[in-house]
């Protein structure tokens, strides 16, 4: 076991080449906002009191624990749409089932890390992934390299967008959570050691099947082809979970080839596990090959994920960031704007323009 090697988030292959241009980025809290948006309307009615909250050095999780003590319900009642970063000035939504909608009663958890920015009702809980959309604005402190050769890569990216790999958050320390997975698939049996709790399984699961998608962009980012149709590639809808394939006896043609260079669709991978004898659109051919090729490195964790039930899915291969814009504030200072889609990570995108070091945190 201990031959086995995990390839870090640095290990994955960029779609550009190294430029080595640095920056620096969160020496302060505001040099990083982000600013999740729902995507539709709170009824203003229901049993859910969701509250918009902002957050600075605190993470997500840290928050709902605070309002499950401060409601007197348990965590898992508290929902929320994704996590946000602990470093930064973060927006976001939480709702919580209670029939209390005074804002005094929530007024206790407010601190210098926590702000209360509104609150409304809904008739359904926040779950994760149900928001359109994150805002982001940037500060780049430090910049190191040719000005002209940074307005290239974000040229580059505008047009183009970014290998949509799961951030490095998802995998902890040290890719520890990948390591403790396959400890836990390869290691003695449930009987003789201490279960896991469901949220600590869930995290694990959620890893492991961020790593092998992880590691099949890698492999097409080298190969060349993450943005280019291979015969038998299932292809996403951009921003939404519906998909489709070009059946075998159709041909690709420029209508489709438009669409996927303008980022209206986009080809996807794997995401591991069992397959749905329900689900229309599995990869073939060519990609099927592809796929079939990575997931052969790594059976340990194929073969744990469909044991333990986990349902096979796909991820578009790319993202797309709207409302990119930036400004040079001096000669070594960014401030970038931009828009993701649910689900794509800024320090992904940021991984495509520098090398940004966090050197030190901010100090209050």
């Amino acid at each position: 076991m201990n031959a086995f090697a995990v390839n870090g988030f640095e290990s994955l292959a960029y779609a550009n080449c190294d430029l080595s241009l640095t920056a620096r980025i969160k020496a302060e809290y505001s040099d990083f906002i982000v600013t999740e948006e729902l995507g539709f309307d709170l009824d203003g009615h229901g049993e859910y009191v969701c509250l918009q909250i902002q957050k600075r050095n605190i993470s997500t999780l840290e928050v709902a624990k605070l309002l499950a003590v401060a409601c007197n319900v348990p965590r898992s009642s508290i929902g929320f749409c994704g996590m946000k970063d602990r470093i930064g000035e973060c927006t976001q939504w939480f709702s919580i089932k209670t029939s209390e909608i005074s804002c005094n009663s929530f007024r206790s958890i407010e601190n210098d890390s926590i702000k209360l920015v509104d609150l409304n009702r809904n008739r359904k809980k926040l779950k994760i992934g149900s928001h359109r959309s994150n805002h982001f604005s940037l500060l780049l402190r430090d910049c190191e390299g040719s000005s002209a050769d940074f307005e290239t890569r974000l040229h580059h990216i505008k047009a183009r967008g970014a290998p949509n790999y799961f951030g490095p958050q998802r995998f902890g320390y040290l890719m520890g959570n990948v390591w403790e997975l396959r400890e836990f698939f390869l290691g003695p049996q449930r009987s003789t050691r201490k279960p896991l709790k469901r949220r600590k399984r869930s995290i694990l699961y959620s890893a492991g099947r961020a790593y092998l998608f992880n590691q099949l962009l890698s492999h097409r980012v080298d190969s060349g082809n993450w943005v280019s149709y291979l015969r038998g590639d299932v292809l996403n809808l951009n921003n939404t979970s519906r998909y489709f394939s070009v059946s075998a006896g159709q041909e690709w043609d420029s209508l489709l080839q438009n669409r996927l260079e303008t980022s209206d669709i986009h080809i996807t991978g794997c995401l591991p596990g069992i397959s749905n004898a329900k689900e229309k659109y599995t990869p073939y051919g060519e990609a099927a090959d592809m796929e079939n090729k990575v997931e052969k490195r790594l059976p340990w964790l194929i073969d744990g994920l469909r044991k333990y039930g986990l349902v096979a899915g796909r991820r578009a291969l790319r993202f797309h960031p709207s409302n990119m814009e930036w400004i040079w504030l001096n000669k070594s200072t960014l401030n970038l704007r931009f828009t993701l889609p649910r689900g794509a990570y800024a320090t992904v995108l940021l991984r495509e323009l520098c090398k940004a070091h966090e050197i030190h945190g901010p100090v209050d």
